[in-house]
C-alpha cells in the first residue's frame, strides 16, 4: 500500500508542473490563433478594397473596436465596405473575454484576459512600420529590436498584465 501511494505521489508532482504549464499557454496560444486571424483580416481588406479600413496617411494605430471592427465583421460602415464581406469571424466572448464583447455599435475583440487587441497599420505604402518593440521594457526584447519590421499590418495582445510594452504581451510578428 504504501508503494502504490508513493508512485501515486511521485507521478502527481511530476505530471502538476506541465499540467499547469499547459494552462497557462493556453491563452496565449489563442491569443496567437486570434491575431493570425486579425492581420489576415486586414490584408485581405487591403487586397479587396487597395486601402485601409481606418483613415491615416502614416501609421495608424488602433484598438480592435468599433467601426474598424465592424468593417471586418463585413458591416458597410461610412461605405467603407460595400461588398459586406466579413472579414473575420472571431467567436463570442465568454464572461467579458476572450472574444467579441459589446453591443453593436460599440463592438471590441478582446484577448483571453480581457484587453482589446491593438492594430498598427501601414498607411503609407512602403511595407514598413515602426518596430513597437523598441517601446518594450524587457531590454531582452527592445534591445536588438530593428527600428523598422517588414508588416503593412502588426497586431498585439497586452497580455496577463494588461500592460502594453512589457514580456507578456502576445504580439503577431514574432515567434
Amino acid at each position: 500500500m504504501l508503494v502504490a501511494v508513493s508512485v501515486a505521489w511521485i507521478l502527481v508532482t511530476l505530471f502538476s508542473p506541465t499540467c499547469g504549464g499547459t494552462k497557462n499557454r493556453a491563452p496565449k496560444i489563442k491569443a496567437h490563433s486570434t491575431l493570425k486571424d486579425i492581420t489576415l483580416g486586414l490584408q485581405n481588406y487591403h487586397i479587396e478594397y487597395k486601402r485601409w479600413p481606418v483613415p491615416g496617411n502614416d501609421e495608424v494605430k488602433t484598438p480592435c473596436a468599433g467601426p474598424l471592427l465592424q468593417i471586418l465583421l463585413g458591416n458597410n460602415v461610412d461605405g467603407l465596405n460595400v461588398r459586406e464581406i466579413p472579414y473575420i469571424e472571431p467567436p463570442s466572448a465568454k464572461d467579458g473575454v476572450g472574444g467579441l464583447t459589446g453591443s453593436s455599435s460599440a463592438f471590441q475583440l478582446t484577448d483571453p484576459w480581457g484587453h482589446p487587441y491593438v492594430i498598427l497599420l501601414d498607411s503609407n505604402g512602403d511595407g514598413k512600420i515602426a518596430n513597437p518593440d523598441l517601446k518594450n521594457t524587457d531590454p531582452g526584447i527592445s534591445g536588438g529590436a530593428p527600428a523598422q519590421i517588414s508588416a503593412k499590418v502588426a497586431a498585439w495582445s497586452l497580455g496577463p498584465d494588461g500592460i502594453e510594452g512589457t514580456k507578456d504581451d502576445v504580439v503577431s510578428w514574432r515567434s
